[in-house]
Order: structure tokens, then C-alpha cells, then sequence
């Protein structure tokens, strides 16, 4: 691997790390804390109920291991993507439509607005996701929302095959 290669791995994987207090509190409860439920349910709450490693155990943590899977792939999605597509870099050059940013010092496209909490400009912006640590906009919207429908779904899932002894 050549010297270039390491320092845009090193540079994209920076990216990800983040900066703000609230985002570092909950992408550590996303990356840590959901992990460590899920094993302690897993190993520690389903046994009660169904014999570790029995089939009706196995059928219930697959299910449960597909849907996580769907979560952080939805996440990892949604923060590598970001609002404004895989390049957000804004022009300097001054475009028909755009207007100038007066926080970012750059032309924006229209229907773009300027995240406090990121402080770039991003096309559609809907809201800043803390548990990702970026703003959710045009291009990644679809990895948010379906991660939330998931969650969310997970959750009733997790009620019903965990509680319901058949």
C-alpha cells in the first residue's frame, strides 16, 4: 500500500470520528451500548425461556442478527453517503441559482441550508443526526429512514419472539 492510499483511508476514517459532545455520547451508545443489549439479551434474558443454542433460540437470535445487520449497514450507509452525496465539496466559481453562504464563505446550491452543528451547508438538509454524527439531506435520507423503520421494527420483534413462549 502506497503512502497515498494509507493517507485517504486515514483522512476518510478521520471523517467519521465525531467532534461534538452530543454527537461522541450517542454514536457510543449506537456503537456500544446497543451491542452489549443485544448480547446480554441474547445470552443472559432468552435463556430463561428457551434452552441456549436449542432451535427455538437459534431461530430467534438469527432473526434478531439479520435486523442488526440491516441497522449497521443502514448507519454505515448513512454516514459514509452523507447529505450531499459522496462529493460535497461547493464550488467557488459562481453558478445560476446558487447563493453564497454567509457562515461557510461558499456558493450554495439551491435548497440547501447550513447545519450549526456541522457548519457546511447541505443539500436538502432534513436534520443533524447525532447517533451518526452528520447531517441527514438528499442522498442519504433513504439509509435514515429505513434504519429508524428498522429500529423500530426490531423493537416490536424483540417484544414479541422474546416474551412470548410458545
Amino acid at each position: 500500500m502506497d503512502p497515498d492510499e494509507f493517507n485517504d483511508i486515514q483522512s476518510r476514517l478521520y471523517k467519521l470520528i465525531p467532534k461534538q459532545t452530543q454527537d461522541i455520547v450517542a454514536t457510543a451508545i449506537f456503537l456500544v451500548v446497543l451491542p452489549v443489549g443485544f448480547l446480554i439479551n441474547i445470552f443472559c434474558i432468552m435463556p430463561f425461556w428457551y434452552p441456549a443454542f436449542g432451535e427455538a433460540w437459534v431461530i430467534r437470535v438469527s432473526c434478531f442478527l439479520v435486523l442488526a445487520f440491516n441497522v449497521y449497514m443502514n448507519w454505515y450507509k448513512m454516514v459514509t453517503v452523507g447529505p450531499s452525496g459522496l462529493n460535497p465539496e461547493l464550488p467557488n466559481v459562481v453558478k445560476a441559482g446558487f447563493r453564497y453562504c454567509h457562515s461557510c464563505h461558499t456558493n450554495a446550491p439551491p435548497r440547501a441550508y447550513h447545519c450549526p452543528v456541522c457548519d457546511k451547508c447541505c443539500f436538502r438538509r432534513d436534520h443533524h443526526s447525532s447517533f451518526g454524527a452528520v447531517c441527514v439531506g438528499h442522498f442519504n435520507q433513504s439509509g435514515e429512514t429505513v434504519l429508524g423503520m428498522v429500529l423500530l421494527f426490531g423493537l416490536r420483534l424483540y417484544d414479541s419472539l422474546t416474551f412470548s413462549v410458545s
